[in-house]
């Protein structure tokens, strides 16, 4: 698999004042772990947010009224 020079992984900020150091490093990582693993890197997008946000998620698309740490969708 060829490894891709500028890979679609993006990250998002929703009222959340958490901020990444070093994405580009992050992303390499990401890449490294894909290309290991010998899978197609199709697109990432990863969205920080705040608890309460969050919980509008679950309540919105999974009908969870309940906090989690992650919510991951299949495109």
């Amino acid at each position: 698999m060829t490894k891709p020079s500028n890979p679609p992984i993006f990250f998002h900020f929703d009222n959340t004042a958490f901020s990444l150091r070093n994405r580009n490093r992050l992303k390499h990582f990401i890449v490294q772990i894909f290309t290991v693993k010998k899978k197609k890197l199709g697109c990432l997008n990863y969205v920080f947010s705040n608890d309460r946000e969050l919980l509008k998620i679950n309540r919105k698309y999974l009908n969870h009224d309940s906090y989690t740490d992650v919510i991951a969708f299949d495109l």
